[in-house]
Formats: C-alpha cells, structure tokens, sequence
C-alpha cells in the first residue's frame, strides 16, 4: 500500500491525488486534497467500503473557491447490485454533473465501480434508465480527460473500459516491483456517436453492425423489428410472427434503444416527440415507409391474431391492389383458404407493373388458375357503410365479407419537411443521396433504404445492401481515414422474388421470369427468415 502512495505522490505534477489507503485514514486522504491549489479539479474514486466507515459514502471535499474536488461513493460492487449500490453510483453521477474536472483517478480496489459506472449497458436493463445518460454525459463526451490507475488490478480495469470504448489500447498490470518508476496512463479516446432513425431492415442491419465500433442510439417509434415481407404469412399462420417480430434488445445489446418519433433534426441533434435531444457524430436516416404498426411486439402478435380470425371466419374476401402486396395476399389466402371466394381488384392495366409485363401475365396466370377473380383497369370506393358491398370504378358491385386494402404506404419522410433536410428532399419526398449514401449537402448525415431516391426497386435485400456500404463507410470516417477510402454504392440489377403461397413463387432476374416451383424455392418457403435472424447474430429458431 506505501508503494502506491509513493506512486500517487510521483504523478504530483498531474494532481494524482496521494492517499493514505489505510483503515480508517479518510482524514489523511481529505488533507492531501485540501493542497491541491485552487481552481484544479478532479475526481477521485476510491473503494469506500472500510470496516470502520470512516470513508463513508456521500463524502465531498470543497477547495476555497467552492469547486468539488473529491466525492466517495460505494464503490464495491458487482453487476449484480441491488438497490442501495445502484443509488449509490446515481449520487456519483449527480456529483459528477458538478464538477469540470480533467483529470480522473481509480484508487485501490474499484474493479467493481468500472464494470458497474462504465459498463452501463448493464445498468440501463435495472431501475435507473436515466443513469445511463448521466453517466455517458459524464465520461464518454468530455476531450481532453486522463484516467490514471493507481491498482494491481489495472488490467482488468483498463480492459473493462476499453470494452466500452474510451481508451484504444493498455499497457497491462503495474507490476509492483517496478513502482514508482511506472505509471499506467492513457487518454480517454471517446467513441463516436452514431444516431439511427428507423428500426427497419436497413436501419436494423447498419445498427447491428456499428453496435461494437460506435455509440449507436436507435430511434424507432417500436420496440422490435418486423421482417416486413413475412406479415401476409403471419396473417395466415399468426405462429410464423415468433421468428419474425423481434425486439431491438435482442441483436442491439450494446446500443441504445428509444422508442419514439424522431420530430425535428439540427445539425448536430435529433428531437424525438418527448421533447429529448439526442446528440450525434453521424446520422443515419432509415424510415422506409410509414407502416402506423403497433408500439409492441405483443401488440403486433394480436393484430396477426385478428387479421387471422378475420380471414378465417369470411366466405369471401375482397383485396384492392394489384402490386407485390396484393399479389402475395392473395396467394397465402386462397392456398390455406381455397374454398374462400377471393377476388382483386387492380386500377393499373396489368399486375406487379414495378417489373416486367410477362411477370405481371404470369401472376394473373397463377392466381386464376387458383380461382381467384381478378379485375383490372378499376378502383374501388369505399364506403364505412357498404355493409359487405362495394362498387368498383367501372360500376361493377362486389359483395365481400371483408376487405384488404393493398395500395402502399407512404414514404416515412414528411416529418423531415420542416427540418434542416428539407432541401434535400426531391419532388416525391425521397432523400437525394451521393453515391457514399451521404444525404447531399449535408457530410455527417447519411440515408439507407426506401426513403433514398436511389433509381432501383425498393427491396429488402437492397435495403441491406445500403446499411452495409454506409456502415463500412462510416467505420472509416470514425477511423479518421480519408474521403478517398469511402465506398460507392451502384445501383442493383433489377431482381425481383414475389411468393405465391408457400411452395410456388415468380422470380424475374434481368430480363427473365420464371414462376412455379422453381421460383418458390428461393423464397417461399421460409421466406428468408432463418437468413435475416442470422444477420442479425441471432439463431435461426428462436
């Protein structure tokens, strides 16, 4: 122990406070600090549970000018903390607030205090969800600090808060024959923080990736990822959603997650709709289109639920929209359902018109050979009041137990109108992006996914496409490296996989298309859903 105080009082010029560590010599300790001159400030934790008490939790040492140079909390303690410790670091963060200190130094035994202050992912999972912000406040935002550590157990310290992303590399343990002659010392290198907006497939994917290089926050007004092409399936089977509906906590462990609408964009911070400021290094804009889904994954398994008990207890079943949706909705019901009456209505003068005509002739094939009525060229007005009869644009009347309405969603961009992006939306409300995936105009801001007006099929395996070529871009940007290293992203070929129920499916590749069996080997089946868990780091059965 006299060797550390004889280390502490060798690092003097850096104001390494040096302490009696001794049982019951808190007032040594509160004398040394009293020297340190005026105006220099810094903190100092030290295991602060001594059989006497004397160092007792909530300890503050003022120099003259009132300025808090000392604090000791409890430190001892494990991830596994109860109340009391967890109180315990919540006052260490309200003393930290206080202080603008440059300097920090651990003392003696507070393994304990770096695994539970710094490994914060940890605490935000227990009661205090605010602590996690007052502690990344704290630490991780503030250039310039130095942590200094003064204990035989520095490697497992060091290699805690490498973990977690402050300092780049250690030098190991102090080996104690070797004091006072060597001091383990190194700059706080802050990680770069990386704000997502959009917990879709390309928002899901880039931050899942950037998790373990960036402090990464996503915003997502829900709490889980919906693989979006399986839902016509759940529809029929609601069993099928336990794979496809997982919550961001799963595959995001060491990011942030906050559910809530992103409202408005400065340069430097996103607002969400509680009025927060989320502060970045990089955004990320991924909202797709507007779903309106459920906040809760258990409230998306009841719609699936409902959808179901819908479809199963109709006799006949209208479905508006010819498009991918249409098509595939149509597909799943009449092969579970094929004593159903199911007939589409379609105002375009051919199905699936985002490919090919002989794809589009190919589905109508497929689908009126399956008995399903399709009528071209017409709208449908609905009326809250039809009471199970419609009329269609051209005068035709329908009579359906229930309905599907299959026309696309809006792209998730209208918010964005009123922000600092809103020059840099095109005429149909998509993000102009360069070709690193960089909204134009704006450096530190990139756009992944169905709200880029990159000219080629909105896809889901595209969207992951973009969250890769952005996500290594902005590894090398965090690096520091040059704009010269940045990669392009050029748009795909035009591929398109549209399911017909769970065995059959039509594949268009280039300019050849091919339906049946063939095709739905490619997709129907598990409709890529062990895939995409997989990207994610997840088991393809949960």
């Amino acid at each position: 122990m006299e060797k550390l105080v004889r280390l502490a009082e060798h690092r003097a010029q850096d104001h390494v406070v040096a302490q009696r560590l001794k049982h019951g010599k808190a007032r040594h300790a509160k004398a040394t600090l009293d020297s340190i001159p005026s105006g220099d400030s810094l903190l100092v934790f030290v295991d602060a549970a001594f059989k006497d008490g004397n160092m007792c939790s909530g300890m503050e040492v003022r120099d003259s000018n009132g300025t808090i140079i000392f604090a000791a909390a409890k430190t001892n303690f494990a991830l596994d903390a109860r109340d009391t410790e967890l109180q315990a670091i919540k006052d260490a963060c309200s003393w930290m607030e206080k202080i603008q200190f440059g300097k920090i130094c651990f003392v003696n035994g507070c393994l304990g205090a770096i695994q539970g202050i710094l490994k914060v992912d940890e605490v935000v999972d227990w009661r205090y969800e605010s602590l996690t912000l007052d502690i990344r406040k704290c630490f991780g935002f503030k250039p310039g600090w130095s942590l200094h550590f003064v204990n035989r157990d520095c490697n497992f310290i060091a290699h805690s808060i490498c973990q977690w992303g402050f300092v780049r590399s250690w030098s190991g343990p102090i080996p104690l024959n070797i004091l006072p002659n060597e001091v383990f010392c190194n700059e706080v290198v802050e990680k770069k923080r990386v704000v997502v907006i959009g917990g879709g497939v390309a928002g899901s994917h880039i931050a899942n990736t950037l998790q373990h290089h960036a402090h990464v926050f996503l915003i997502d007004l829900k709490e889980y990822f919906d693989i979006p092409w399986t839902d016509l399936r759940s529809m029929v089977e609601p069993s099928f959603a336990n794979r496809t509906l997982i919550n961001h906590t799963e595959y995001l462990p060491n990011a942030r997650i906050i559910t809530s609408a992103a409202t408005n964009i400065t340069q430097n911070e996103v607002m969400t709709a509680q009025g927060r400021l989320v502060a970045y290094d990089y955004l990320v804009i991924a909202t797709g289109h507007d779903y309106n889904d459920p906040r809760t994954k258990n409230e998306k398994l009841s719609y699936f639920q409902a959808e179901n008990e819908k479809i199963k207890s109709a006799n006949s079943i209208l479905i508006i929209g010819g498009g991918p949706t249409g098509v595939e909705l149509a597909a799943e019901i009449i092969v579970d359902f094929p004593d159903k009456k199911v007939t589409l209505v379609h105002r375009g003068s051919r199905l699936l018109e985002f490919i090919g005509e002989k794809a589009g002739k190919s589905a109508l094939d497929w689908l009126t050979s399956k008995k399903v009525e399709v009528i071209l060229g017409q709208s449908v007005k609905l009326n809250p009041e039809s009471d199970g009869v419609y009329e269609t644009s051209g005068g035709e009347t329908i009579t359906a137990d229930c309905h599907f309405l299959c026309t696309g969603y809006p792209i998730g961009s209208s918010w964005l109108k009123e922000t600092c992006l809103k020059d840099s939306l095109d005429t149909h409300g998509k993000l102009m992006v360069d070709t690193k995936l960089r909204v134009k105009g704006h450096n530190n801001i990139f756009a992944i996914g169905d709200i880029t007006d990159i000219p080629e099929l909105k896809q889901g395996y595209l969207a992951q496409k973009h969250a890769s070529v952005a996500a290594k871009n902005l590894k090398l940007l965090m690096r520091g490296e040059s704009e010269t290293k940045l990669s392009s992203y050029k748009p795909a070929s035009p591929i398109a996989l549209v399911s017909l129920g769970r065995r059959d499916g039509l594949a268009q590749i280039m300019c050849i298309t091919t339906v049946g069996r063939i095709a739905g080997m490619i997709k129907s089946g598990d409709l890529f859903v062990g895939m995409t868990r997989k990207q994610l780091g997840l088991k393809s059965n949960p």
